[in-house]
């Protein structure tokens, strides 16, 4: 055979293969968007808290927040066009029984790819179920021990150890005695208020420079606090950090008052130990000047675009400016307008992606860990940021009570990394 044969051989050997991939390609499925075949007439996403127990009073806000926020969706188009519902389930506090409600959470049709969740120690008990149920959880409660080992937990703001880490950079870098700080923590002796007494924080603390003089414990709902404090006060502590709520801090302030200790004593806790319910038990006098890690939008900030945004809809539902200026209301209404607008938010990203067909708690999880760049959640009310070992954003302010405000001395600031838990994980 001639070279030109051979050739000409080769090249209608080509030339047949190249036909038949062009045959097979023309014949293969055209890439189609996202189905939205099954869109439904309803998304819920069921929020599980205490309304009548003891975290009780703080739970106006958050159900005058979640109403508000379903509502807003609602007006902005739903989600997809779907319109959005989030009832919220009674635990009255108890243990068993928000078991029992998410039992039947779980199994109802069709079945939920999230929930919310607002107490920690629900959040530590549920866990397992949340994995093994590929529910997503996201929550206003962050405890250690519920978010690591990384799982289905995610928060709209960094775990109660990260937030004290923050309190200890600012602390100690601003502390001007010649000697180390004293430290006292008042708690609770619960998951969330154990959540700060972690070996890091400790560790983290002692590298800082900071004597941890004395950690003393009181109930939920304290009647007395007066033999705490004594013995704080025994061990000559400069600051106390108190990761209690608002009414059992009202308690501790009324007694710190009568043993003539509230005078020149500096606190600092969780964002909402200060709210209406600490303004309305304690006075606004006890409360001035007390401090506070603020993991959401400062919302007495008159210059944040996300702020005015959140007073406008706390004025436009009906619940008055004079409530919102004057006694600090609307921390627990922006941790719900937080945790609902980033649940909104990923759900809202699942079905852009793969549509209604294949929203499932794995995409939903999938989507969240994709976060892993701060995100401004409606502007700004939450910044999130999560990744396959971060459950938790990692960046706060330090707030301060001034004349019934809470007002940030601090720009957003990262939280210590060494600190959290998720470094045992990265």
């Amino acid at each position: 055979m001639s070279k030109l044969s051979k050739n000409r051989k080769v090249m209608f050997t080509a030339t047949a293969v190249a036909l038949v991939a062009l045959f097979i390609l023309s014949c293969a499925p055209e890439a189609t968007p996202p189905t939205t075949t099954s869109k439904p007439e309803v998304f819920r996403i069921y929020s599980i808290m205490d309304v009548t127990g003891p975290y009780g009073p703080l739970m106006g806000p958050g159900i005058a927040g979640t109403e508000d926020f379903v509502k807003y969706v609602n007006e902005q188009g739903g989600i997809d066009g779907v319109r959005y519902e989030c009832p919220i389930l009674d635990t009255q506090g108890k243990l068993p029984l928000a078991i029992s409600i998410y039992g039947k959470v779980r199994a109802y049709d069709p079945k939920p790819v999230a929930v919310a969740t607002s107490v920690s120690t629900d959040n530590e008990a549920l866990r397992e179920r949340f994995a093994e149920d590929h529910i997503v959880c996201v929550s206003a409660a962050a405890s250690p021990r519920s978010l690591y080992p990384p799982g289905w937990i995610f928060t709209c703001y960094p775990d109660y150890a990260s937030q004290f880490g923050a309190f200890l950079d600012w602390m100690t870098a601003n502390w001007k005695e010649g000697r180390p700080p004293k430290l006292a923590i008042l708690t609770w002796d619960n998951a969330f208020g154990r959540g700060v007494l972690t070996d890091k924080a400790k560790a983290y603390a002692k590298k800082k420079g900071v004597e941890w003089v004395t950690t003393e414990f009181i109930p939920v709902v304290p009647t007395d606090t007066t033999t705490q404090l004594i013995r704080i006060k025994d061990s000559g502590a400069d600051w106390i950090y108190y990761p209690v709520h608002s009414a059992a801090l009202s308690v501790v302030l009324k007694d710190a008052e009568r043993l003539g200790m509230r005078e020149g004593l500096k606190l600092c806790g969780i964002y909402n130990s200060v709210d209406q319910v600490l303004l309305k038990l304690a006075g606004p006098k006890l409360a001035e000047g007390l401090y506070a890690v603020e993991g959401y939008c400062p919302i007495d900030a008159p210059d944040i675009p996300a702020a005015q945004f959140l007073r406008e809809q706390f004025i436009k539902n009906g619940h008055g400016n004079a409530v919102w200026k004057d006694a600090n209301w609307q921390q627990d209404y922006c941790t719900t307008w937080s945790m609902q607008g980033t649940m909104v938010e990923l759900v809202r990203r699942v079905v852009a992606d793969v549509g209604w067909d294949n929203l499932t708690g794995d995409a939903v999880k999938k989507e969240a860990i994709k976060i892993t760049e701060p995100y401004e959640v409606l502007g700004g009310v939450a910044i999130i940021n999560y990744g396959e070992a971060r459950r938790c954003p990692n960046h706060v302010r330090i707030a301060q009570v001034q004349d019934g405000k809470l007002i940030p001395v601090t720009n957003l600031r990262d939280t210590p990394a060494e600190i959290a838990e998720l470094s045992d994980y990265e």
